[in-house]
């Protein structure tokens, strides 16, 4: 095997540990003002982007990443109609927030330069940029919240977590200012791997107990990330486990019975067998 047509960046999650993968080509590399920028195409995967050398999306298993985003959310409020992402300039969580009937999304993104890439070479992942009812701003999202005026019905928080620029994202000031300013019914945010987040989850869980009633961790599966990864659902009072309407239009991943298993968390994840189990009460 040609050493020369695998990954040299590969994706470390600790010193033992790391993600590569076999390239067929780089199609794009750029240095923005904030981090690298690439796009290369592989033959397990089809395209990728990373940042900084780390896997953002591809084409092969972003749904398994971008549905379980957003669609529990989006079946679990009765209604929303002004939903804001912070991060996710590929737009693939905008994508999937336009299959519902919203009056607004605002995209908060401080590299336009992420942007400009996925619409040029992931036009199937970023079409919906381009729909009328998506406002983009180009703008660190921590100075957004302490700025905000404006309510959500939603927030999705679609950030590279521990890594690169959207590490501010994790921090107490801009979850205290986004929950005071912005007051949504539903936040998510993406929560690192099952298996290597662990230190990050429990800080992030515990800042956002202090602000909302619910919080609750659940799972999807995504190859180029490493396997499990998990999500943080936080509401005031909407249980994440009672849907209250059907998933819009055509999914890969999501499904009601996916919804529901996805909250079943092993044994290292759970704090008590109620909390694991409570849809059946």
């Amino acid at each position: 095997m040609n050493k020369d047509t695998w990954y040299k960046g590969a994706d470390y999650f600790s010193q033992d540990f790391c993600i590569s993968f076999k390239v067929n080509s780089t199609i794009h590399k750029e240095k923005s003002k904030y981090q690298t920028i690439e796009i290369v195409d592989t033959p397990a995967f089809g395209k990728m982007l990373l940042l900084d050398g780390f896997i953002m999306t591809t084409d092969k298993d972003e749904k398994a990443y971008h549905e379980m985003l957003v669609h529990p959310a989006m079946t679990v409020h009765p209604d929303p109609k002004k939903v804001l992402i912070i991060g996710g300039g590929d737009g693939g969580t905008v994508r999937e927030v336009l299959k519902y009937p919203v009056n607004k999304i605002t995209l908060v993104e401080i590299d336009e330069k992420v942007i400009e890439t996925s619409k040029k070479f992931l036009p199937e992942l970023s079409k919906g940029l381009n729909d009328p009812r998506v406002e983009v701003v180009i703008m660190d999202a921590a100075v957004y919240a302490k700025k905000a005026k404006e309510k959500y019905d939603i927030i999705l928080v679609d950030s590279a977590g521990t890594r690169g620029p959207g590490v501010v994202l994790c921090e107490k000031e801009f979850l205290n200012n986004t929950v005071k300013n912005i007051s949504p019914d539903i936040w998510v945010a993406q929560s690192e791997s099952i298996f290597w987040g662990n230190d990050f989850r429990k800080t992030y869980t515990t800042t956002l107990k202090k602000l909302f009633n619910i919080v609750r961790t659940y799972l999807t599966y995504i190859l180029s990330y490493g396997g499990a990864w998990t999500f943080t659902f936080a509401s005031n009072t909407l249980d994440p486990l009672i849907p209250r309407r059907e998933a819009k239009g055509k999914l890969w991943y999501y499904n009601t019975v996916v919804h529901h298993a996805a909250f079943q968390l092993p044994e290292h994840l759970s704090k008590t067998k109620s909390e694991n189990f409570s849809y059946f009460k």
